[in-house]
């Protein structure tokens, strides 16, 4: 063999040597990276990081902005639907009114006048459990609603609720204690459990501030319940000495003054009534 030969091909081996580990070396730095030209593209990212940041942060922002100006103008919106309904309302369309009502409370969920207003169109239609129901939802969201009370405590008599209702009344007199007509109804609910000297005592507080025939006329029936003849006889005097001209009332007044044994009084009033009744 050329000793030449030889002496090149052993001295170029060193060098191919130092080429592949080049290569290896440039191969290892490429996985290590998990791409090629890792640095640069991580170095792309970093600058990018703040960005996407403070584009997603004003999107929040847009999205919060868009959700205030939206809650901010419900109240308004609620207040334009209970305008409405109350329009509706004193246009006779209750149905419509209803519809209205329910877009305002929708709106705003706090909305005790616009409960209370939907009842009272409810009362109209006659749906009395609808009634209660928002009369409910109003002294939860204002306990010191006195008008809720009677309202609701007028359905409660209605249905034969009677100690719901007069604990409603209760309530409306104990925080208007010159409110006449409350005193009235709880009476009328005291009548309906034949609790007379309760019903009593309070015709006696809805005649002191409401002096009117009805208050007279049923504290007069108490009495006669009670068998206080001559108490009912005065209240009866006090009725027709108001309404001179109603037949019954002296229908009413007889059967006082045959339970006192005055025949001849009794006879009068009978022929009065009749007088009454008829025309002649």
């Amino acid at each position: 063999m050329d000793e030449s030969k030889e002496n090149r091909g052993a001295a170029g081996a060193p060098e191919n040597s130092h080429k592949a580990a080049d290569e290896m070396q440039a191969l290892a730095n490429v996985f290590s990276s998990g791409r090629p030209g890792g640095d640069r593209t991580e170095s792309s990212m970093q600058r990018l990081r703040p960005i996407a940041i403070w584009s997603g942060a004003g999107l929040l922002v847009v999205v919060i902005g868009c959700f205030i100006v939206y809650m901010s103008s419900r109240p308004g919106k609620a207040r334009e639907a209970y305008a409405g309904g109350e329009r509706l309302v004193t246009q006779g369309k209750y149905k419509e009114a209803v519809a209205l009502f329910d877009e305002a409370v929708a709106f705003d969920s706090g909305y005790a006048g616009a409960y209370y207003a939907r009842a009272a169109a409810y009362g109209a239609l006659g749906e009395d459990s609808n009634v209660v129901r928002d009369l409910n939802t109003v002294l939860r969201l204002r306990p010191d609603f006195v008008d809720a009370y009677f309202r609701r405590g007028a359905i409660y008599n209605k249905r034969g609720e009677y100690r719901r209702a007069a604990g409603d009344f209760t309530k409306v007199i104990s925080a208007r204690p010159d409110y006449g007509n409350a005193y009235a109804q709880r009476a009328a609910v005291y009548m309906s459990l034949k609790d007379y000297p309760h019903a009593i005592a309070d015709y006696e507080k809805a005649i002191q501030y409401d002096p009117n025939v009805d208050n007279f006329y049923q504290r007069a029936t108490s009495y006669e319940a009670l068998g206080e003849y001559q108490k009912a006889l005065s209240d009866f005097n006090s009725v027709i000495t108001l309404e001179p001209d109603v037949y019954f009332m002296y229908l009413a007044r007889s059967n006082v003054r045959k339970a006192l044994g005055d025949t001849a009084g009794y006879q009068a009033d009978r022929e009065k009534a009749s007088e009454l009744q008829t025309g002649r």
